[in-house]
Order: C-alpha cells, then sequence, then structure tokens
C-alpha cells in the first residue's frame, strides 16, 4: 500500500514538475521571441535606408535623376508646365525598386546581431554575451514612387525639389511570434532654385511613377 502511494505521490510530482518546466520554457521562448522582435524594428531604418541609397548609387547620377521631371515658365514667368518623362520615370522606377528589394534581401540575409544573453529571455541577461546573428526579417515588397514639390522661395523664386519616396514591407519572424511592419524612406534627389512664380492654382506635391518589386501593392 506505502508502495502504491509512493508511486503515486512520485507520478504527480513528476506531472507538476514538467508541466512547471514546460510553461518556464515557453516563457523563455516568449521573452526571447519578444526581444528578436524589438531588436529587428530597431534595425529596420538603418537596413532601409542603406539598400535605398545603394540602389540610387547603382541606379543612376544626378542628371539621370534631373531628366525625369522639369519646369516649364512662359515669357511672364510663371510656371505654367511640370514636365516628366514618362518612359524614364518607369524605367528609372523599375531599377530602383528592384535594386532596393534585392539589396534589403541580402542585408536581411545576413541577420541581426543579438547577444547569446538574449536567448535566456530575461531581461537582465539580454545584453550579456558574444552577438550572434539571427535572421529574422523577410522582406515582403517595395514599391518606389516620385514626388515633385514647389516652395516659394522669395520675390519671384521658387524652390522645385524631387524626392524618391521608397516603402517597404518586411515580416519579422521568429519561432513563436511574427509581425508586419513599414518602413517608409524619403529622399531628395535635386533641389533646384528658379526665377519663376508659383501658379495661382497649384494644388500641392505631385505624385508620379509607381514601380514594385516583391508583393508589395
Amino acid at each position: 500500500m506505502k508502495t502504491k502511494n509512493r508511486c503515486k505521490k512520485f507520478k504527480r510530482t513528476l506531472f507538476t514538475s514538467l508541466m512547471i518546466f514546460d510553461v518556464l520554457i515557453v516563457v523563455v521562448y516568449s521573452n526571447a521571441s519578444r526581444f528578436l522582435l524589438e531588436k529587428g524594428k530597431s534595425e529596420l531604418t538603418a537596413y532601409v535606408s542603406n539598400a535605398v541609397y545603394s540602389s540610387l548609387a547603382e541606379t543612376g547620377d544626378e542628371q539621370t535623376f534631373a531628366a525625369l521631371c522639369s519646369v516649364q515658365t512662359d515669357d511672364n514667368g510663371k510656371i505654367v508646365l511640370i514636365k516628366t518623362d514618362g518612359y524614364s520615370v518607369n524605367v528609372c522606377g523599375y531599377k530602383l525598386a528592384a535594386k532596393t528589394y534585392e539589396n534589403l534581401s541580402d542585408y536581411a540575409a545576413r541577420g541581426v546581431e543579438i547577444p547569446v544573453g538574449a536567448f535566456t529571455g530575461l531581461t537582465v541577461f539580454s545584453d550579456m554575451g558574444r552577438s550572434v546573428k539571427v535572421p529574422v526579417m523577410n522582406v515582403v515588397g517595395v514599391k518606389c514612387r516620385f514626388l515633385s514639390r514647389l516652395k516659394e522661395a522669395g520675390i519671384n523664386l521658387v524652390r522645385h525639389e524631387l524626392y524618391l519616396v521608397v516603402e517597404t514591407r518586411i515580416k519579422l519572424i521568429t519561432r513563436f511570434k511574427s509581425e508586419s511592419v513599414s518602413e517608409n524612406v524619403e529622399i531628395l534627389l535635386f533641389d533646384n532654385l528658379i526665377a519663376a512664380k508659383v501658379p495661382e492654382n497649384y494644388i500641392g506635391d505631385m505624385i508620379f511613377g509607381s514601380a514594385t518589386a516583391g508583393l508589395a501593392s
């Protein structure tokens, strides 16, 4: 009888211990996953900026981007037309989107540097130990557009700016959690000061040209 009771008690203790151990494992992995996601988010802006600037350097130069959009004035210095080169815009936009997607995917494949202590799931140890690289990013898609902007810069002076607007969709993935995030970058391509007047019927920024790579929409 005593042997049976001891056996039952041992089984209950073992079962309870296993349950506690399982709960601890889940908590540790959950905390570690949260740390990985936060680390991935903190690195995201730098990754996207580096990928975009690299693609710009590989795609064209100042003259290439200056030819995309121009301003025409009449004899009185009034702006009558904002002209875009449709073919060049489409080609340039596609190259930038494809190259940015490629560069960003390369950065993501290298992984994010995580201290070994982070895998304990305990905040107190999260910055301890040597760093290892863990891939947590999956690039879903990249979308590139151009933005033309006119601003008054003084008497009969207009500042014409052209920006590249890049929208990225990225999925951060760990064993227990995943999160879809977006990171947008706006980069000045040129800033020209011209002798002209902003039209009275000017409606604001003009967005043109849209190219995607991956699954961006």
